[in-house]
């Protein structure tokens, strides 16, 4: 599924870091969430980024792929965000669990141990700049957590 470091080999030569990430074919597939990290990309786009590993059954049985979703805010050290009413996150969050109950926080417990249905796409762009991606360096993310399966 993914390929392992390159190591440095001469001094010209140039290490590249991190695993490829998976590249599976588009669709919809059944994944189980694992955890959620928060991460800023390109020095300010904050993000919630939720690890999921999809359990369809067949040849990508296992991969690990994930959802990016902007916040507003993050804190690293607290565990924290902040996020919109009108974002992604909330969008997606009020269609699995329904109404939001506490205005004042949503909690990321109720994704813990369940199954979900995944829009899974292939990255052809890049985020910051739209500039195409080779086709040997796109990858698969999951767009959208559709549904609850089972939890």
């Amino acid at each position: 599924m993914s390929k392992t470091n390159l190591k440095l080999v001469r001094d010209n030569e140039i290490s590249i870091c991190g695993e490829q990430p998976p590249l599976i074919k588009p669709g919809i597939y059944s994944a189980v969430y694992i955890k959620r990290d928060l991460r800023t990309l390109h020095g300010k786009t904050t993000k919630i980024v939720a690890k999921f590993k999809i359990i369809t059954p067949g040849s990508y049985f296992e991969t690990i792929l994930y959802r990016y979703w902007n916040a507003k805010s993050i804190n690293k050290y607290q565990g924290t965000f902040q996020v919109g009413w009108k974002c992604a996150f909330v969008r997606e969050y009020v269609t699995l669990f329904g109404e939001i109950k506490k205005l004042s926080h949503i909690s990321m417990a109720l994704f813990k141990g369940k199954v979900f249905k995944v829009v899974v796409n292939t990255v052809k762009h890049g985020s910051y700049n739209r500039k195409p991606i080779p086709e040997a360096l796109q990858y698969s993310v999951i767009s959208e957590v559709t549904s609850l399966e089972t939890g």
